[in-house]
């Protein structure tokens, strides 16, 4: 008995767990598996990094395409004329893709009544569609009371001013901005952040 004992304690390991199992049995078991665990490890981030890093190039690629695209298309399809003198003409290409073909900012950002020229409403399926260039993007369609006994919400003027710039002489961190919080700079209308909870 008391060299079983003697034997166990000598070739057998106790866990942290509690049962005992064979010592060094274990513990090459235990060195086997951890280091197989390292190396799938470091192999499968070594090959995740290659595939990110080619993945990556090959989206940036792909969005530097998409993006001359989309400034081509913005500027075939701009309503209105486009002043293009002194300006990056794909950045106004590509603002131009977002503002009519991504969001359709001129449904809300001109007065309802005069958005289009006579003959060219589509809402009284008139085509071709044509937008007035004298209120484009010129803010005015009022949308009334967001919340009772509040101010009535009315949509800003987005175009530039006599100097370029958006939105009535804001710079692009300011205009970002704008339109990311619809915060009011000017304080003019009550910042529009949705319905009441």
């Amino acid at each position: 008995m008391l060299r079983k004992i003697a034997l166990r304690r000598r070739y057998s390991y106790r866990n942290q767990e509690g049962p005992v199992a064979a010592g060094i049995y274990h513990r090459i078991r235990t060195s086997v598996t951890r280091f197989a665990g390292y190396a799938a490890l470091l192999t499968t981030a070594g090959l995740s990094l290659s595939y990110f890093t080619q993945v990556k190039a090959e989206s940036e690629e792909s969005q530097s395409k998409s993006e001359e695209s989309q400034s081509k298309t913005g500027l075939k399809i701009a309503p209105v004329p486009l002043n293009l003198q002194g300006k990056n003409v794909e950045l106004v290409g590509y603002g131009s893709y977002l503002v009519n073909a991504v969001a359709g900012c001129n449904s809300c950002h001109s007065p309802s009544q005069t958005q289009f020229l006579p003959g060219g409403n589509p809402y009284f399926g008139q085509k071709p569609t044509r937008s007035n260039p004298n209120v484009y993007l010129g803010g005015g369609h009022d949308f009334g009371q967001l919340i009772p006994g509040t101010a009535n919400i009315v949509s800003r003027n987005l175009t530039p001013d006599k100097t370029g710039l958006p939105a009535g002489g804001r710079t692009y961190n300011e205009f970002r901005t704008i339109l990311i919080t619809g915060v009011d700079l000017d304080k003019v209308h009550p910042t529009c952040v949705g319905g009441p909870n």
